[in-house]
């Protein structure tokens, strides 16, 4: 029986700070729209379909959501008649499957499927004809607000007719970033029954959209999927996120947590690197904490973040800080005479400056984000006229060495500094020429 209560209490702890964690993104999210990207593969018989849960969980706290299926039909090819009606047909069946497995866990009748397109044939190009392959002409916007206002959540189709009223073969790609064109849309999900990190060796899991138009001519295996990113955030969607559904929960870590679990290629600020403010120093502190018993950080109380809060620099993802360093000048800012460089004698110059705290939280270590601060620390420091940086490290030495820092004594330091070197921490000294 104590051991069944202890496993409740962690229960109820783990729902608890679960629930504190997401709460943010769950009000941040309320009454955004979402357009989600099916790949057919995603409603065959052989998947569980608990993802039908997550999306109606997100339709009930107030997402508006856009469904669109990806049968991979590309209309950069000729279409003949029979390819159109069989991709009409396979449409037709996925609603059906989707339809069914929506009102399986939800009585309301809250979701319509619509064809609000006006498409455009493509035509004969260089001599070829296109047949039954189009572009999005327009949407008709008027409909699609009040549904979404109304709590409606919409299947739209990927075919719409000619103003002959000829059925036409739509991209999923191309209906997305039309719908997006003509109402404001935060994210486009795109959910597959496979992960586009596993295609990849060297994909991290956040990509700008400069990464991601580097990555789309180097790596060919996931190319069409980053190409149709790329084209998304042209359309002005801010965020793309791809999910594979097997992973049981997926769609919700990546909308309520801080670092998701599937691939974002996002056109906006994710990691922000800044000069803190005040809403920064709670933050800074308990990275601090966090770390100070293991890595022999000097400890810094509150009073000295206030204090010297204008000299740090953070890095933030989605509003949280993740990494911070100082940079504090030493000198009087007065150009010397002469520096002797060859003889590493810094002791009499003045435009220099210490890089402190630099601390990542030991979720995002391995990610290059302490070499972004240290590189912007770097050009601050230029800009401010500063010669020399040195810093004092218990165990980094390895990563100041890699980083064009070179070793010095003590006895080399200038003498501000002197005053406030703790010989009994034994910390290294390393300085840097920029």
């Amino acid at each position: 029986m104590e051991k069944k209560n202890k496993m409740n209490q962690l229960n109820n702890h783990n729902f608890a700070h679960n629930l504190r964690v997401a709460s943010p993104y769950i009000v941040e999210h309320q009454n955004k729209v979402f357009l989600i990207m099916l790949n057919e593969s995603t409603l065959k018989e052989q998947n569980e379909h608990k993802f039908i849960e997550d999306l109606l969980l997100l339709h009930r706290i107030g997402n508006h959501l856009i469904f669109i299926a990806d049968l991979n039909q590309s209309t950069e090819q000729p279409i003949d008649k029979q390819q159109r009606d069989e991709l009409i047909d396979r449409e037709q069946e996925l609603w059906q499957k989707f339809q069914a497995l929506w009102f399986k866990h939800n009585q309301k009748a809250d979701l319509l499927k619509t064809n609000l397109l006006q498409v455009r044939p493509n035509g004969v190009k260089s001599g070829k004809d296109f047949l039954y392959a189009a572009k999005v002409q327009g949407i008709f916007n008027a409909p699609i607000q009040p549904l979404l206002e109304q709590q409606w959540a919409i299947w739209q189709s990927c075919w719409g007719h000619s103003f002959s009223g000829v059925p036409y073969i739509l991209s999923a790609l191309d209906v997305a970033t039309a719908i997006a064109s003509t109402i404001h849309c935060d994210k486009l999900i795109y959910l597959d029954t496979k992960s586009i990190q596993t295609q990849s060796q060297n994909l991290s899991n956040n990509l700008s959209l400069y990464q991601a138009k580097k990555i789309s001519t180097t790596e060919k295996a996931i190319a069409p999927a980053i190409k149709m990113a790329i084209s998304a955030c042209k359309s002005g969607i801010q965020r793309i996120h791809f999910l594979n559904i097997q992973q049981d929960g997926a769609l919700l870590c990546e909308l309520f947590t801080r670092d998701g679990v599937g691939l974002l290629v996002y056109n906006d600020i994710y990691d922000e690197l800044m000069i803190a403010d005040e809403s920064c120093a709670n933050d800074i502190l308990e990275l601090i904490h966090t770390i100070n018993e293991s890595d022999n950080i000097l400890n810094r109380n509150k009073d000295f973040i206030d204090k010297n809060l204008s000299n740090f620099y953070v890095m933030r993802r989605e509003n949280k800080v993740i990494a911070c360093a100082a940079l504090h000048p030493l000198g009087n800012g007065k150009k010397p005479n002469q520096i002797n460089k060859t003889s590493k004698e810094i002791t009499q110059l003045t435009e220099i400056a210490e890089i402190a705290c630099l601390i990542v939280h030991p979720q995002y270590q391995s990610m290059g984000i302490a070499s972004q601060l240290i590189n912007h620390i770097v050009q601050q420091a230029k800009k401010q006229n500063i010669s020399h940086i040195i810093a004092l490290t218990v165990k980094a030495q390895g990563w100041f060495q890699r980083h064009n820092f070179k070793p010095i004594s003590p006895q080399k330091l200038p003498q501000i500094s002197n005053k406030v070197y703790d010989y009994q921490r034994n910390a290294t000294i390393f300085y840097r020429e920029i």
